[in-house]
């Protein structure tokens, strides 16, 4: 019995204990000294000093320059009584004008003793989430931890049934698990672009998007590959406010706006081969993809351009999904677009070339 009194008295003494922080706000690297510790690290901004068993002592504070210097008691109390286990605050200050320094109490707060083990045992059953391979389906494959998305339009370019349920069930987990927004957007985008989908599918993927505005620019982007576009009015639930209501009637007012633009231009000569060096110059000063493409929007939409010279363009782009876009955009400024085929070397997956041969049969 005597042992069991011993040992519950010094658990309790190791935790009847206070600690003690003092921290520079303004006076820079400083050394503090209390009887029985010393700060043995050199000059630093912040002390502090652990265990201390009384509860009034003297403090020697020391500049680094060694012309200052501070000495006052510090009470480790709590309105004038004794307290344990707790870690007191002190601000280090130095009056501009007097040139003297002083010590302001900031606050006191409970110390928590570490968990014991530090880390929880493993459960019994692994619960994290984990792909089991890289390849989803036929949906999409994971390279150097992005997905890569398969085109898996039919090669007439004319969507008769949704995608397989099963790469749907993919595609709604990897976006639920996918964390910024605007990386969800995209991947979501990829899908409605690269997959026939049907309205039922697109209201189920418009749920794993956050903003209105991007939901409304994906059936923008899904419209070309709808299966049952005369179902579109049923994803106005889709949609929680007034204005993004009242847009999406508009959409659906006139379906000519869902309609991937090109440039409305008949080109038939080519510009010299010295503008389109200049173009591609002024394109490759900015840094992202997006800032060149645009660029090439506003500055290059009323050119002409051989598939050669639009081929050099292309090469500024570094994502396959700009470089398809562009083209697409572009392709009424193409003065000779049987030869649009050179543009296949461009494009870093066999997915895009496909996507690219769709596009040129259906237009």
């Amino acid at each position: 019995m005597r042992l069991v009194l011993v040992i519950l008295f010094a658990a309790t003494t190791a935790f009847a204990q206070n600690n003690l922080i003092i921290f520079s706000s303004n006076a820079g690297l400083f050394n503090a000294k209390i009887e029985g510790f010393s700060s043995d690290e050199g000059f630093k901004q912040e002390i502090k000093i652990n265990t201390i068993t009384k509860d009034t002592f003297d403090v020697a504070i020391t500049l680094q320059n060694g012309n200052l210097s501070l000495k006052r008691k510090i009470f480790l109390l709590e309105k004038a009584k004794p307290v344990k286990n707790k870690e007191f605050v002190y601000s280090l200050e130095l009056n501009q004008e007097t040139k003297k320094l002083k010590l302001v109490f900031v606050t006191a707060i409970d110390i928590k003793p570490l968990p014991d083990p530090l880390l929880p045992a493993k459960p019994a059953e692994d619960t994290t989430y984990k792909w089991r391979n890289n390849v989803f389906g036929t949906l999409f494959e994971l390279k150097e931890g992005k997905p890569i998305f398969y085109f898996n339009l039919p090669k007439s370019g004319i969507c008769t049934e949704g995608m397989k349920q099963t790469d749907l069930d993919l595609g709604i987990s990897f976006l639920k698990r996918t964390v910024v927004d605007m990386e969800k957007y995209q991947y979501a985008q990829e899908i409605v672009k690269s997959n026939c989908i049907t309205c039922k599918q697109l209201e189920t993927i418009l749920k794993s998007v956050s903003y209105e505005l991007d939901k409304l620019k994906l059936v923008k982007d899904a419209y070309i590959t709808l299966v049952d576009k005369k179902e579109l009015k049923t994803l106005d639930a889709s949609f929680r406010f007034e204005s993004s209501k009242k847009e999406f009637a508009d959409m659906l007012s006139d379906p000519s706006k869902m309609i991937p633009a090109t440039n409305k231009i008949t080109c038939t000569k080519a510009i010299k081969d010295s503008l389109v060096q200049e173009l591609v110059s002024n394109t490759r000063l900015f840094s992202t993809d997006y800032e060149r493409f645009k660029f090439m929007k506003e500055k290059a939409a009323g050119l002409c351009f051989t598939s050669v010279q639009f081929k050099n363009i292309l090469t500024i782009f570094l994502h396959d999904r700009e470089k398809l876009d562009l083209t697409k955009l572009f392709y009424n400024n193409i003065t000779d677009k049987e030869n649009l085929s050179v543009l296949n070397e461009v494009f870093s997956y066999p997915e895009s070339v496909i996507n690219l041969e769709t596009f040129l049969k259906t237009n």
